[in-house]
């Protein structure tokens, strides 16, 4: 139950930002029909079995241009925002079924010509498998161990005009299911695909505003955070840990978009203390704390951000590689507090999920 609470508050952060926006939204919407053709990867050999398909799926999503009257939109080079909702095969038929999901998105214009535009779109939000893995009925399944899943969508789309307000598209895609180790498996689930569709855009002249040039930068901050989150380790249906972090982090902002960061990181992993050999009653008394110091980068969306950092254990390695890495969402609440939620990994295998709050320290 906990992790659909991180799936469901992750949501609606990531919806907010677009609030302020909602009577544009309506008055020059685009809609766009997208189909989706591809395969998922996976360099395990039980999980190859699992592919009897390709995977194949299609997407409505609903969109609007921003027009510059916020800064994020200006110094973004006024994307595109919206919200898209697909549903389609997952590749796996018999163990994996359908799969469906929804996510709010931003586009950014890389290239743009008279009746021809390239973009590249990403968005994150929920995403639904039919058949998880199940030790009785379905234990063959050792991708997903869940239905819910966080979900991430990345996008290079190419569209031509064909008349004012008609364009096809193409272009690729991939997507990702995870459930961030909550419950195990969860080798997850990648799958790249082609794209082919078409966009009704309805026309409305784009109204730019010009920016007060204080509204760009900000000095040097200094924040701290304490989230929570919940990993099952080491077996299938094994006991799940609740794992505590606190963070202290500086950064500074150096453009329109970006900020640079610098901190340490303090983990309370209980499931450290078990035994890596999943022998359950053999404990590793006083092996809970994680310590790291982390470089990262941060990029803007008016409150909303998204924060990538890469870190280096300089206390209790443990099982893992010397290096970690951390990508999330933080919403800024007001001028003190947001929140945060972040997937913490190695080298690309998730570890665990975590939410909290964070506070500027002024």
């Amino acid at each position: 139950m906990q992790r659909w609470r991180h799936h469901i508050i992750f949501l609606l952060c990531s919806l907010s930002f677009s609030k302020a926006h909602a009577q544009n939204f309506f008055k020059s919407p685009s809609l766009g029909l997208q189909g989706y053709y591809g395969s998922f990867l996976t360099n395990q050999p039980k999980a190859q079995l699992l592919r009897d398909s390709y995977s194949y799926f299609g997407e409505v999503s609903m969109q609007y241009q921003t027009d510059g009257r916020k800064a994020w939109q200006r110094a973004n080079g006024l994307p595109q925002v919206g919200l898209a909702f697909f549903y389609g095969n997952t590749g796996s038929k018999k163990y994996m079924g359908s799969m469906a999901g929804v996510f709010p998105f931003v586009a950014w214009h890389i290239y743009t010509r008279k009746t021809f535009q390239s973009s590249l779109r990403a968005g994150a939000g929920l995403g639904w498998i039919q058949k998880p893995y199940d030790k009785i009925t379905n234990h063959k399944a050792v991708l997903i161990g869940t239905h819910g899943n966080a979900y991430l969508n990345f996008v290079w789309q190419n569209q031509i005009q064909l008349f004012s307000n008609i364009h096809i598209t193409a272009g690729l895609n991939f997507s990702h299911f995870s459930n961030g180790s909550s419950t195990l498996p969860n080798l997850g689930l990648n799958i790249p695909a082609l794209s082919v569709g078409v966009i009704y855009s309805a026309k409305a002249p784009t109204q730019l505003v010009k920016l007060r040039p204080d509204s760009l930068f900000k000095k040097a901050s200094f924040l701290i955070y304490t989230t929570a989150g919940l990993k099952q380790f080491p077996w299938i249906e094994s006991k799940r840990y609740v794992v505590n972090t606190a963070q202290a982090e500086w950064n500074r902002r150096f453009s329109q978009t970006g900020k640079y960061s610098a901190g340490a990181i303090l983990f309370y992993d209980r499931a450290l203390e078990v035994d890596p050999s999943g022998i359950l009653d053999v404990k590793r008394k006083g092996n809970k704390v994680q310590a790291g110091v982390f470089v990262g980068y941060e990029h803007l969306f008016g409150r909303l951000s998204i924060p990538v950092l890469v870190g280096t254990y300089v206390y209790n390695r443990d099982l893992y590689t010397i290096l970690f890495q951390q990508l999330g969402f933080r919403y800024r609440i007001n001028q003190n507090w947001s929140a945060q939620l972040a997937m913490k990994t190695h080298t690309g295998k998730a570890d665990f999920i975590h939410l909290g709050v964070g506070y500027e320290l002024k």
